[in-house]
């Protein structure tokens, strides 16, 4: 069931006692709404998964365009042609068997692909892409579209959209709308305690931890013998 944008800030307004929004106004609170569904995403980019169409551009480096798009968590498979699993491989392995590669001649269906954690919104791919032609399905995090800000002067009613991200993510989105409404009063210190408790709550309910994100992360996958097979386009 979706969870309307409009029901999830009315328990905001609700836990803040400002139903009136006489201190948080309604565009501020829908604000921090957006601002706590892209932090989620960031933090558990799961939340933000979809499956979409990529085309490529000309060359090995493939960066996301949209700043919507925050990662690469998988590359799936060749769109065109037999439409060919494409695997995930170290980029050190292809460094090694073939020095050269990323000069290599472009071409519309990709073999394999490289990620680096430390850039996650790009992956190198193995041949190169041609100019045009080449597109693959891939797995994304991507954050929703913001929702609508009203008018100065609104009241809930006139909020539209959704969370648009997975139930279960209501409450840290909960959590997290109200931390950043009552960091806005941080320099009093009951409010500030209570934006810490908030962001506290929201990250547990997250189960955010270091490991979190490099979880959702391409890896390759290993052989027995530790690495895995690199087929070259001459293989």
């Amino acid at each position: 069931m979706a969870i309307v944008a409009q029901t999830l800030l009315l328990r905001v307004q609700t836990t803040l006692q400002d139903l009136t929004a006489r201190r948080w106004k309604v565009p501020e609170l829908c604000r921090s709404f957006n601002a706590a569904r892209r932090e989620i995403v960031t933090l558990r980019p799961d939340a933000g998964s979809q499956i979409v169409t990529v085309a490529l551009g000309a060359g090995a480096k493939q960066t996301l365009s949209d700043d919507k798009q925050l990662r690469w968590l998988s590359v799936l498979r060749n769109t065109g042609g037999t439409k060919r699993i494409i695997t995930l491989v170290d980029r050190r392995l292809l460094d090694t068997e073939e020095p050269e590669w990323q000069n290599a001649a472009g071409v519309t269906e990709i073999l394999h692909y490289t990620f680096d954690e430390r850039y996650p919104r790009t992956i190198h791919v193995y041949p190169p892409a041609a100019s045009s032609g080449a597109s693959v399905e891939a797995q994304l995090s991507v954050v929703p579209a913001d929702i609508a800000i009203p008018a100065d002067g609104s009241a809930i009613t006139d909020v539209t959209g959704a969370l648009a991200l997975p139930d279960q993510f209501e409450q840290a989105a909960y959590n997290l709308t109200l931390a950043l409404c009552l960091e806005k009063d941080a320099e009093h210190r009951v409010n500030a305690d209570r934006a810490t408790m908030h962001r506290a709550t929201a990250l547990q309910e997250l189960g955010v931890e270091k490991s979190e994100t490099r979880a959702t992360s391409p890896r390759p996958a290993a052989t027995e013998s530790g690495t895995r097979p690199v087929r070259t386009a001459e293989s």
